[in-house]
């Protein structure tokens, strides 16, 4: 048996799509026989009346109320409320392929891995063309530093992650960070932990989720700013400016992406960290040191609303 879990907070248009894809791929695997999943969806404190809403349009999902707070803690409860061996997780703003559980289920029954991650990098690219290639671009640029020969990566992203139960064998309960309210490096948090516990994390091609596409810039760069806040629980120490600035930003730009999609959305990365860190000397280096990688692009960051805004609302406290 497996259990497909998917932690949701609200966005039942969106979640309608994913559920309506894992049907898909559970028929592609399974035909008519519903013995061998589960599909749990876990509510992250939705509002009121989410519980008979999605049931309304799916009668036989399995759905439970997170009773913590944050995204990691929701995939803690799914797993402790699942009964599969195996467990598929993705996002409720996602859509799987296919072939996602028949191929889920070939590579860890073949590879016997406790951890499978899936390609992360795909997007939906029917909302806003421009963003989904331009974060597709990105992200598989920075996520294929993280392969290794040929199947590994030392990352991990929950939005396309397959597990073996036994996982929780070394790792306990607390297979996910539960540090973090909001959505922001739990995953990373995870993939580190199974570096340091010698667990190897398969990487496979053929397993392939899309992710909904951003809005415009000003979601993305919020989004990257809780994302970069969440690099507390993960860089121990400050990284360099050097290290920073080729990473964020000359790699990604060297690879395609457009300078006016990286700038804004890299600096609210770094703003969620430097904000987070607390650090008044720090931060004010980064102020200068932005400025100055925005000045090699015949750039200015207040030439961007967005940016200015952030630093407003969250670089002043």
């Amino acid at each position: 048996m497996i259990s497909v879990i998917v932690p949701c907070k609200n966005r039942i248009d969106k979640l309608t799509l994913c559920i309506n894809s894992i049907y898909e791929a559970l028929n592609y695997t399974f035909g008519d026989d519903k013995d061998n999943y589960e599909i749990i969806i876990v509510n992250d404190h939705s509002d009121l009346g989410f519980r008979e809403a999605v049931l309304k349009i799916f009668p036989e999902l399995i759905i439970i109320d997170s009773d913590g707070i944050g995204p990691g803690y929701a995939r803690n409860y799914g797993i402790k409320n699942s009964k599969g061996k195996y467990i598929f997780f993705t996002d409720s703003d996602c859509v799987v392929s296919k072939e996602w559980i028949s191929e889920g289920i070939r590579i860890l029954d073949e590879s016997g891995a406790l951890v499978v991650q899936g390609v992360p990098w795909l997007f939906q690219k029917n909302e806003n063309v421009y963003m989904g290639e331009q974060e597709e671009k990105l992200y598989k640029t920075m996520f294929s530093t993280y392969l290794y020969d040929d199947n590994r990566t030392k990352m991990t992203d929950s939005r396309n992650l397959l597990l073996n139960r036994d996982i929780t064998k070394i790792l306990g309960e607390e297979v996910f960070s539960e540090k973090m309210a909001k959505a922001t490096a739990e995953s990373r948090v995870f993939g580190t932990r199974c570096l340091n516990n010698n667990i190897e994390i398969i990487f496979d091609l053929d397993l392939k989720i899309y992710h909904e596409d951003s809005k415009d810039i000003e979601s993305v760069c919020r989004q990257k700013y809780r994302h970069g806040s969440g690099r507390i629980e993960i860089w121990k120490e400050t990284p360099s400016f050097d290290y920073l600035e080729e990473r964020y930003f000359t790699n990604p730009i060297k690879y395609g992406n457009d300078v006016d999609y990286i700038l804004p959305s890299h600096f609210g990365f770094l703003l969620g960290y430097f904000q987070t860190l607390g650090d008044k000397e720090k931060y004010s280096n980064f102020i200068k040191f932005a400025e100055e990688v925005f000045k090699k692009y015949d750039k200015k960051i207040s030439d961007y609303k967005i940016l200015n805004e952030m630093i407003d609302e969250y670089g002043n406290k």
